[in-house]
């Protein structure tokens, strides 16, 4: 099993539409048709999807699994707890796990994956105690990529800004 993990980045002027959107997507998976029928799937439009293809900026692709940022948040703990409401707004309505980054909370979260410990030997250490040893050597790069990835990502939230990190 894998999960895509992508970051996006959009006005904080869309900040209520994009909310709007995703409220709109869960009332369209919910309405029957004939009173009886579930919707046809998928969607089309997707209000969620269409609102984030025209109004949000996704930056590069990310080349492995969203798992991989979940590890990252186990070895540099707080890195991905942002408390920006609209991501657990976004989680809530799409049952899909959101994390939303304003300015002040992309510079928390870049300060916490600066001071990590992500070398070879604290990844080793992870993964002895989370029963994954035989994952060592090959996810160490992916791990420190993965960090690389993040910290660019977060560089790009800027003043006037959202960034949103989607994993799923």
């Amino acid at each position: 099993m894998s999960a895509i993990g992508s970051f996006h980045l959009f006005d904080d002027a869309k900040r209520d539409d994009i909310v709007r959107a995703a409220e709109a997507q869960s009332k369209a998976l919910r309405k029957k048709r004939f009173g009886f029928l579930p919707p046809k799937l998928p969607l089309n439009p997707d209000p969620f999807w269409d609102f984030m293809r025209r109004h949000v900026d996704e930056l590069e692709d990310y080349p492995f699994s969203g798992f991989l940022l979940l590890d990252l948040e186990l070895l540099a703990p707080g890195v991905l707890g942002s408390k920006d409401p609209v991501g657990g707004k976004l989680s809530a309505i799409t049952g899909s796990t959101f994390i939303s980054f304003r300015p002040a909370e992309s510079a928390a979260a870049t300060a916490i994956l600066d001071a990590a410990d992500l070398s070879p030997d604290a990844i080793r250490g992870y993964l002895v105690e989370e029963q994954r040893e035989e994952e060592y050597p090959a996810i160490v790069s992916p791990i420190q990529v993965s960090a690389q990835h993040l910290g660019k990502w977060l560089a790009s939230v800027t003043p006037g800004k959202t960034g949103l990190l989607s994993i799923g």
